[in-house]
């Protein structure tokens, strides 16, 4: 649709920066991210995350709320590039779930214990 109704205080202005487009993807992602660590999960500082599709949009959002909320994160990615973004981008370690067993990974990061949440929000 070119134009929608909608009250003023549901919207948010598109930066100049931004298409159309990508303005529409930032709630989407983010959001998503959000409501699954928060109001789902309920995220508390020190826990762990294991944050699966880590390279994706939602993946790389929930990276990032994982380390402002104050726990920490292992991704699984289909490949070594997903994996480095979504480490530059707080994650502590990454597994490609192509080559190695990232449940194997999961209890060698956490110690034996295994990971507080797990985030799989994959298709």
């Amino acid at each position: 649709a070119e134009y929608v109704a909608a009250d003023a205080g549901h919207v948010l202005p598109v930066p100049a920066s931004l298409s159309l487009p990508a303005a529409a993807a930032v709630p989407e992602v983010w959001l998503t991210a959000f409501q699954l660590l928060h109001l789902v999960a309920g995220i508390e500082p020190g826990q762990s995350v294991l944050v699966h599709a880590g390279g994706s949009g939602v993946g790389t959002a929930a990276v990032q709320l994982v380390k402002l909320a104050g726990g920490r994160s292992m991704v699984t990615a289909g490949s070594q590039q997903k994996i480095d973004t979504a480490l530059s981008l707080g994650a502590e370690r990454g597994v490609n779930y192509k080559k190695d067993d990232f449940a194997t990974a999961v209890m060698e990061w956490t110690g034996g214990k295994g990971v507080d949440i797990i985030l799989d929000c994959v298709g």
